[in-house]
């Protein structure tokens, strides 16, 4: 009787132990986001938004670079959380953005099943082929029967429409493109407003930034521009509205060449963003460089202009760097 009531008790178990499984993996489905939204809300203060860096090395990379010190560096990139509305957001996603999503969740700085969440759009700055490659990255791992929404201005939408690696997406409604406006805000949510930015480079083309708006708090994202005396709205006016912004760091001053063979006129030294911020009087900011070229010699920790730009209070952007708007 008392080896059966063991055998009892153990099988007992065995069943308790299966259908606790059972509801586990059911809560982890990738059907089911609730146990994602949930997790998220946690460490983000309600109503507002959670920006996750997934990248910081100039896009034509498409691959992970190892700085100096061994922080590993990928396409730049930005993702937009807005667990009020469930909805992720990506800028400038690049072909490693299966794996970016994925490492930053491992990091714990997003979810894990975040990369089974549908993103809900993707704004681009520039129409490049990481850009292609993201998209079509995206479009891969995407359920059928509900379409990407691409915002962008009409030069860069237009690249893409003549790209052969999406070209089957459009007439299948996969993928649907929206011509943006700078100064023109988007509500892309109840939580989340996003602004484009005029950067341009030469006269007809240049790149969009974007000033992005959650319930508290706002960020400028500036990988890539022009001169930035050309801003439009001017620099000052555009720091002076954000507590955070990530600029253009590709190039240190101009003697670092662009390494995606655009004129000298793109991607100002980050030199000439220090001299402009110092002429400012502005509030307490935030403000880190990003889209660093594998050239930048600020990327060696024993450059010394690393000890001037922490004298100002600035820094690089990290890969995987989070912040709450």
């Amino acid at each position: 009787m008392q080896v059966l009531g063991i055998r009892q008790l153990f099988a007992w178990l065995a069943q308790w132990l299966a259908c606790a499984l059972a509801v586990v993996l059911t809560a982890c489905s990738t059907g089911s986001t609730e146990a994602l939204w949930s997790r998220i809300r946690l460490d983000v203060p309600e109503g507002g938004v959670k920006a996750v860096v997934l990248g910081t090395a100039a896009r034509n990379c498409g691959e992970v670079a190892v700085d100096a010190i061994g922080l590993a560096r990928r396409p730049a990139s930005l993702c937009l959380l807005a667990p009020a509305d469930r909805s992720v957001f990506l800028i400038d996603p690049s072909s490693l953005v299966q794996s970016q999503l994925a490492e930053v969740a491992a990091a714990g700085a997003v979810p894990e099943g975040l990369i089974d969440a549908p993103v809900a759009a993707v704004l681009l700055t520039h129409a490049d082929r990481q850009a292609v490659l993201g998209l079509a990255a995206l479009l891969e791992a995407r359920p059928a029967g509900r379409p990407l929404h691409v915002y962008g201005a009409r030069a860069a939408l237009e690249s893409l429409a003549a790209r052969a690696e999406l070209a089957a997406s459009f007439p299948a409604g996969r993928l649907e493109l929206r011509e943006v406006l700078p100064g023109q805000e988007l509500l892309l949510c109840t939580s989340l407003r996003v602004t484009p930015v005029a950067a341009p480079v030469e006269a007809g083309w240049g790149f969009l930034a974007y000033r992005v708006q959650g319930a508290r708090k706002a960020l400028l994202y500036l990988p890539r521009s022009g001169p930035l005396a050309s801003l439009d709205p001017p620099l000052a006016d555009l720091l002076d509205s954000v507590d955070v912004a990530l600029l253009d760091g590709t190039r240190l001053d101009g003697r670092t060449p662009n390494p995606d063979g655009l004129p000298q006129a793109a991607h100002p030294p980050i030199g000439e963003a220090v001299r402009l911020l110092e002429g400012m009087d502005l509030p307490p900011l935030h403000v880190r460089f990003t889209h660093l070229a594998p050239a930048n010699p600020l990327l060696d920790p024993n450059n010394r202009y690393q000890k001037l730009l922490h004298e100002r209070g600035l820094d690089l952007a990290v890969d995987g760097s989070e912040y709450w708007l």
